[in-house]
């Protein structure tokens, strides 16, 4: 599987398949909830589902959640109309989960 960096500036469109950040996936060891609308332009839910699969891989996939939310797009997830009733309870569980195992 390749992964792609890509930058744009004003003189050249450069894409390289750069995979040194690879290295550092273990620097990502911590609890992490991504959050994804199922209608994103910007970046596809599948995307997603690769990074949390490499982090799992690296770190252990009990640290990582996805939640795909059926039509939402790039930025609704936080600042949509309805993020409040549809996504927010996603954000509160996961972090009363992450205080939880703490506490234990």
């Amino acid at each position: 599987r390749r992964h792609t960096r890509c930058s744009r500036d004003w003189s050249s469109d450069v894409c390289s398949y750069d995979l040194s950040y690879l290295r550092d996936l273990h620097r990502l060891a911590l609890p992490i909830l991504f959050l994804h609308g199922e209608d994103a332009a910007c970046c596809l839910p599948e995307s997603t589902s690769r990074t949390v699969a490499a982090l799992g891989q690296a770190n252990g996939a009990q640290l990582y959640r996805q939640r795909v939310i059926p039509a939402y797009g790039d930025l609704d997830c936080v600042i949509g109309k309805n993020a409040v009733r549809d996504v927010f309870p996603y954000i509160l569980e996961h972090l009363e989960a992450v205080v939880g195992a703490e506490r234990r």
